[in-house]
């Protein structure tokens, strides 16, 4: 374990749940946050989106919100931002770049835009936060990303995803296959064929009971090479697998 700069906690591992630096002080993200947290970190691994082994966040928890901010810049990103994810149970997973300037005030007014009374509170609390120097510091070692098993959890994904596919104008469907997927990926790659043709579809997965996904497409990126990709590690959410 190492001991943190300042009045702030810096600690490894994350099995626990709750970290705590030498002086007994303690830190207590949800551990459903946290699972979230190592889903989108193990993704991006996958994805080549980041390429660092062990990543540093400063943590925060105001109005029921979780936010953990990065400490690094990942490839592409501005060095004078920082991304914080934003945690709400129930919620989307939200993403949104502050300045890295290692305080919460001049975030808040990015993580609670509006002018209602409740951006208001969240503002405050963050701003106070930031007074306070409450919070902690601990590191996440990126995990190696596995699709999810065929089991319970992951057909029920399938089948969310079927219902999106069809509120979506997809209800004549002859297949649909993603590329393997994990349950905790923020977002799956789909192929969709119909009487007259084939689509490729991005999910972005959606928390909550309403439609799983918010949809987006590939632009330039060749149908060939996704067709390719997707199908070399293709789960069937079309036909259903059972």
């Amino acid at each position: 374990m190492r001991v943190g700069i300042g009045n702030f906690l810096l600690v490894l591992g994350v099995a626990s749940g709750a970290f705590s630096d030498l002086t007994g002080a303690v830190c207590r993200p949800p551990e459903e946050a946290i699972a979230r947290l190592r889903g989108y970190l193990a993704y991006r691994g996958h994805r080549s989106l980041i390429t660092v082994r062990q990543h540093g966040f400063l943590y925060l928890s105001a109005a029921n919100r979780e936010y953990f901010r990065f400490e690094e810049t990942g490839p592409g990103d501005n060095p004078a931002d920082r991304n914080v994810y934003v945690y709400e149970r129930g919620a989307d997973w939200n993403v949104v770049s502050c300045p890295a300037d290692n305080t919460w005030e001049r975030c808040a007014d990015v993580l609670a835009p509006g002018g209602d009374s409740a951006a208001s509170r969240v503002r405050d609390l963050l701003r106070q936060a930031s007074l306070e120097r409450s919070g902690c510091r601990f590191s996440v070692d990126t995990p190696v990303w596995h699709p999810s098993p065929d089991g319970p959890a992951k057909r029920l994904m399938g089948r969310d995803i079927l219902r999106a596919l069809r509120s979506f104008g997809y209800s004549q469907l002859r297949a649909a296959y993603a590329e393997d997927f994990n349950v905790m990926d923020p977002q799956v790659f789909l192929m969709v064929e119909y009487e007259g043709g084939k689509d490729f579809l991005n999910c972005g997965v959606r928390a909550g009971n309403g439609p799983r996904c918010a949809w987006g497409r590939f632009g330039q990126t060749p149908t060939a090479e996704l067709e390719r990709d997707i199908l070399s590690h293709a789960y069937r959410i079309y036909p259903s697998p059972r």
